[in-house]
């Protein structure tokens, strides 16, 4: 395998960062915020290691099937979470479309 094709192999996803992908990772974020609010206490007062991992396999199960759920990949939700992390212009156009969607429910 060449370096180039090595890059290739390692790149994330690329796709179109639709409205519907925006809204649909937003949805899913807010969800996802509420299973680690509910699990997160669990994990700390876990009184085993073993019990903690249980725990943390269950909330990223949970975790994965609301991303699925939304119409994303997971590769496709954490690309859009770590563009926003980057990305300002992705970050706002998340946070106004969020604040949009807040305004109308």
């Amino acid at each position: 395998m060449t370096d180039a094709q090595a890059s290739n192999a390692e790149a994330p996803e690329q796709f179109e960062l639709t409205d519907e992908r925006v809204t649909a990772f937003i949805e899913a974020a807010r969800q996802i915020n509420g299973v680690v609010e509910s699990i997160g206490p669990q994990i700390e007062a876990a009184e085993t290691d073993e019990a903690r991992q249980q725990l943390q396999m269950q909330a990223q199960t949970q975790m994965a099937e609301i991303v699925t759920g939304s119409g994303l990949s997971v590769d496709q939700y954490n690309s859009i979470a770590n563009a926003a992390q980057t990305n300002e212009g992705i970050a706002n156009r998340i946070r106004e479309t969020a604040e949009a969607m807040a305004v109308q429910q």
